[in-house]
C-alpha cells in the first residue's frame, strides 16, 4: 500500500498563520502535522507517501527528513493547484503498482486503523471507502445506507430519506483501488469529490468505514486550538497512538507540552493547558492560559494571554493583553504583528 498526503492547499482558512508558513508545517503540540501524519504512516508499515506541494512548497520539503522511517517518500509539484482529483492523478505515477493507494488529508491526525481499513476494503468490493466519523456540527455530512454503502455526500446526489440508515462525516482519509485514478478527469482542476465519489456513489461503488476513536482536523484557528488543548487532556498512550508530540508536563498551575530550551521567569505563569514551543521565553509577571506557543515566541513581562495562539518568532511587548485571537509576525517584515480573532 502506498500513501498520498494533501499538502498543497493555500491554507486560506488558517491565515495568517499560513501567510507565514504552510499548513503541513504548523506544529501540534511542538511538531508539524505534516511530520506526525508522515511517522505514523511509517510506524504503521507504509514505506511510500507522495506528498503533493505548492503554497511555500520549500517549506514543506524542508519537513521531509529521511529518518522519518518512510524510505521513499516522493514530492508531487504543483505549480497550478489541481484539487484534491487533479492532485491525486498527477501523482499518479508514484503510486500505481502496490495495490490500494491510501489518501490522508494533510491537517488531521487520527488513530484509524489502517489494517482494519485495508480488510474492510477488501471484503467490501468497492472501488472505493470513506473513513467516517459520528456527524459533528459544521462539517458536511455522508449519508450511508443500511448496507454501509455511501449513498450521497452533501446531499449529492439526491436520495430518498427512507434509504439513509445514517448520518456521518467524511475524514479526508479514504482508501481507493488504483482503477479510481482512471475515473478523474485527464486534464485541468478536480474534485475527488464532486468529479468521482459522487457517481460512485450512484453507481453504488462507494463504501465507507466506520472510526469510532479520535480523528480531528487542525484546519482552523478555533479548532486547532480546541484540538491542541484536547490532546494534551488525553493520557500518554492515547496521545502516543495519535502523535509524536513533545513531552506533557506540569508547569506552574498548567499543564504543557512543553518544547527544548523554554525560558519561564521565576514569576511568570502557566494556567490552564498549552503547548510552548521550542525556544519560548515568558518574562516575569506574566500569565498564559490555555494557549500555544510556537517555537521561538516571546511574551513580554506583564502579559497576559488567554486562548491564544501565537506564531512563531513572534514577540509581545511588556503588558499586552489578549483573548481569543492568533498572533503571528508580518511575513513582509514590516508594520505590526498581525491578529486575527478566534470564533
Amino acid at each position: 500500500m502506498r500513501a498520498m498526503v494533501l499538502s498543497a492547499g493555500l491554507g486560506l482558512r488558517m491565515r495568517p498563520l499560513t501567510l507565514q508558513m504552510p499548513k503541513p508545517a504548523i506544529p501540534v503540540l511542538g511538531r508539524p502535522i505534516l511530520v506526525q501524519i508522515l511517522t505514523r504512516l511509517a510506524r504503521l508499515g507504509m514505506t511510500r507517501a507522495v506528498v503533493n506541494v505548492h503554497h511555500l512548497a520549500e517549506s514543506v520539503e524542508r519537513l521531509l527528513d529521511p529518518t522519518l522511517g518512510l524510505p521513499e517518500t516522493r514530492i508531487s509539484h504543483e505549480p497550478v493547484l489541481l484539487g484534491t482529483g487533479g492532485g491525486l492523478r498527477q501523482a499518479a505515477p508514484l503510486l500505481r503498482g502496490a495495490g490500494p493507494i491510501l489518501v490522508h488529508n494533510g491537517d488531521c491526525l487520527s488513530d484509524i486503523d489502517l489494517g482494519a481499513l485495508a480488510e474492510h476494503h477488501a471484503r467490501s468490493g468497492k472501488l472505493a471507502t470513506l473513513v467516517v466519523v459520528p456527524a459533528r456540527p459544521g462539517y458536511g455530512t455522508v449519508e450511508i445506507g443500511a448496507s454501509g454503502e455511501v449513498l450521497s455526500l452533501s446531499g449529492a446526489p439526491r436520495v430518498s430519506a427512507e434509504r439513509v440508515h445514517s448520518t456521518r462525516l467524511f475524514t479526508g482519509c479514504h482508501l481507493i483501488d488504483e482503477a479510481v485514478l482512471d475515473r478523474i478527469p485527464p486534464t485541468g482542476p478536480s474534485c475527488i469529490v464532486a468529479d468521482v465519489y459522487r457517481p460512485l456513489a450512484a453507481a453504488e461503488q462507494l463504501g465507507s468505514f466506520l472510526h469510532e476513536g479520535y480523528w480531528w482536523e487542525f484546519g482552523e484557528p478555533d479548532v486547532y486550538l480546541e484540538g491542541s488543548l484536547g490532546l494534551v487532556d488525553l493520557d500518554a498512550a492515547s496521545r502516543a497512538r495519535i502523535a509524536d508530540c513533545d513531552p506533557v508536563v506540569e508547569v506552574s498551575v498548567g499543564r504543557v507540552a512543553l518544547g527544548q530550551s523554554v525560558e519561564i521567569d521565576g514569576s511568570a505563569m502557566i494556567v490552564g493547558r498549552g503547548a510552548l514551543g521550542r525556544g519560548c521565553h515568558i518574562e516575569a509577571g506574566a500569565s498564559v492560559e490555555d494557549s500555544v506557543l510556537m517555537d521561538g515566541a516571546r511574551v513580554g513581562s506583564g502579559s497576559r494571554l488567554s486562548r491564544v495562539v501565537l506564531g512563531p518568532g513572534t514577540r509581545l511587548p511588556a503588558g499586552f493583553e489578549c483573548s481569543d485571537s492568533v498572533i503571528c509576525r508580518d511575513p513582509a517584515g514590516v508594520g505590526a504583528n498581525l491578529t486575527r480573532a478566534i470564533r
